[in-house]
């Protein structure tokens, strides 16, 4: 199959994504739904090999029952007119993590973790559907346009893996990514995949994969440093499953679930205006409105304080002649009363009692 093959049943070919050694993907489009897809081929060295070729079949076919978010669709399987075989996948609109890392050199922590998060959800599924990827690293991380990460290549990674496929020793996946049980040729289970998923985000957030002697994790975020490192421990049976990293991840300060809940409206600052700092200990707000309960209280205190020293200062002057000519003298009234024998009202405990019993004594003494 190549460009100048417009067309291979239904499915028309439009453009070259992407070769290497094991495979060639072709970016097509089905003409009967209508839809854009990655149409991957067998490498020329390989489709002779009947191992490969049967691998390759077998395998897709059972990455064909995975569905999931996070994980690139297999649609369909068939042979080209020339008998090699070849895979119909969901289509990416992205890029892959190498890409990303050839830009960014380095991604920065809370994106890592959004990363290790969708992986998780992915590689949970599979595992819990019995298959093991094996070739876990960031070629085979695809990122849509919103940054979901879906994994490719579940098809045939158990048959291509990169540089140190081997088929003599059993050994299949990339170098830098190998588990040491996988390397060694032994058992490989689903802890395999959580080694090179460690591998792979240490290298996103350092620029490079591990030493031999082991990572530095002193320099990493922590605790997400240790979280991986856990991802890398020679023993695969201490190594965590799928579900358990994501639950650390979760737990991280840079996590994304921590930061989806820090952008929340709800949890966004409130703008106060400048007043008193609170008490230690006090609750948000109480010493704004223990001011204003105050003032409510004092000012209609004041206030009556000032009217009974005018009221008083009126009364002390009734009945008398001003010197130096002002108003007349003003008529008694039928029960002798004088300033002198006029007695203001009672002080109470409190500003607010004060004020009631003033406006009880003018409500008594009016008229």
């Amino acid at each position: 199959m190549s460009v100048a093959e417009s067309q291979i049943g239904r499915y028309r070919i439009d453009s070259l994504l992407g070769s290497g050694g094991m495979a060639v993907v072709f970016l097509g489009r089905d003409d009967r739904l209508d839809r854009p897809v990655a149409i991957k081929r067998l490498a020329d060295n390989l489709a002779s090999n009947a191992d490969f070729r049967e691998r390759f079949v077998r395998e897709a076919r059972l990455a064909a029952g995975l569905s999931h978010p996070n994980i690139v669709q297999v649609y369909d399987t068939g042979e080209d007119d020339d008998g090699r075989p070849f895979i119909v996948m969901e289509f990416v609109d992205g890029e892959s993590l190498v890409e990303t890392l050839r830009r960014e050199t380095r991604v920065a922590a809370v994106r890592v973790v959004e990363i290790g998060l969708d992986c998780c959800a992915g590689l949970g599924y599979a595992h819990g559907a019995g298959l093991v990827h094996r070739d876990i690293k960031p070629h085979n991380l695809l990122a849509d346009l919103r940054g979901r990460i879906k994994i490719a290549d579940f098809g045939i990674a158990r048959s291509l893996g990169g540089a140190a496929l081997t088929m003599t020793g059993g050994v299949v996946g990339t170098a830098n990514y190998l588990a040491p049980e996988q390397a060694r040729g032994e058992q490989v289970t689903t802890a395999a995949d959580m080694y090179a998923l460690g591998v792979t985000l240490y290298q996103l957030l350092t620029g490079s994969t591990p030493a031999a002697t082991g990572p530095e994790t002193r320099e990493l975020p922590q605790p997400l440093g240790s979280a991986i490192t856990r991802c890398l421990d020679p023993d695969p049976a201490l190594r965590p499953s799928a579900e358990t990293l994501a639950a650390a991840l979760v737990a991280e300060p840079t996590s994304a679930a921590t930061r989806v809940m820090d952008d929340r409206p709800q949890n966004q600052p409130t703008k106060v205006l400048p007043g008193p700092p609170p008490r230690p200990g006090g609750r948000p707000g109480h010493e704004g409105r223990r001011s204003w309960s105050l003032n409510q209280r004092i000012l209609p205190a004041a206030i009556a304080a000032l009217v009974l020293a005018l009221i008083v200062i009126s009364l002390a002057t009734r009945g008398t002649t001003g010197n130096g000519g002002g108003s007349p003298p003003q008529t008694p009234p039928t029960a002798p009363t004088t300033a002198a024998t006029v007695r203001g009202p009672a002080r109470g405990a409190t500003p607010a009692e004060t004020a009631h019993n003033l406006a009880n004594w003018i409500r008594d003494h009016s008229g």
